[in-house]
């Protein structure tokens, strides 16, 4: 099969930090790049906006590439999902949501860093408080998937379509989806940005291109939250399986 995910390392991590790092080059001195995270602190859970200014489109056309990885302080990180890239409107700023992982603990310090591309950065911190008191869990599920069965062959493309849905009453952080061709992995993996609660993202890293190699009937799955990193009311309704008659 030739996956069009992109590839990804995960790795269990406690905290996170978003690390934005300039695509398109370095901006001149006279624009100062800021960022900054609010609310600045609240119980696991909470959902915050990073903005940023300073950000010329002359030099960030392609967009402020976003990592994720988790602060063990000292300058030591470790990145634990795949980058996203956001795009800075015509006067340089740049905005995004994000949800602070229910996993944290209080006293956790999550990092909001931008690299500006000569060795110096913006930061903005949040620091989780407490255990906080919301019930409010989110409830991933893919969407059906889409695809042409007229003309299905041995040795020919298909290209197959879904989304994910989140029914609960929390949104997500970034998770990880995987597709499955007859029950194995064939390197179609990767991350998937946070869901809100209560909607549905069908353009987001969901689509996956394959060949079949062998005539005769054939089970495609695409699962969301791959890894369980996500708590969700329902762990069970994270994957679907559809057949395919080649």
């Amino acid at each position: 099969m030739r996956p069009r995910c992109a590839q990804h390392s995960a790795a269990a991590v406690l905290i996170s930090i978003l690390l934005l790092s300039c695509v398109g080059g370095t901006a001149s001195a006279d624009e100062p790049q800021l960022l900054a995270v609010q609310p600045i602190s609240g119980p696991p859970g909470t959902a915050v906006t990073v903005t940023g200014r300073g950000r010329s489109p002359r030099y960030y056309a392609s967009g402020v590439r976003i990592g994720f990885a988790q602060n063990f302080g000292n300058g030591v990180l470790k990145k634990y999902a795949d980058d996203i890239v956001v795009k800075p409107n015509a006067n340089g700023t740049l905005s995004f949501r994000s949800t602070i992982p229910r996993s944290f603990k209080a006293g956790d310090v999550v990092t909001f860093s931008g690299l500006i591309g000569n060795g110096s950065g913006a930061n903005a911190n949040f620091t989780v408080t407490g255990a906080g008191g919301s019930t409010a869990t989110a409830d991933l599920q893919p969407t059906a998937i889409m695809f042409n069965r007229t003309g299905i062959a041995v040795g020919k493309s298909v290209h197959f379509d879904s989304g994910v849905r989140n029914t609960g009453s929390a949104g997500t952080g970034v998770f990880n989806i995987k597709w499955l061709v007859d029950g194995h992995e064939v390197g179609a993996h990767g991350s998937h940005a946070g869901v809100p609660a209560r909607s549905v993202v069908l353009n987001g890293n969901s689509q996956f291109d394959g060949k079949f190699e062998s005539a005769g009937r054939h089970e495609v799955t695409f699962i969301v939250d791959a890894d369980n990193h996500v708590a969700e009311s329902n762990e069970g309704n994270n994957k679907i399986v559809i057949a395919v008659d080649v």
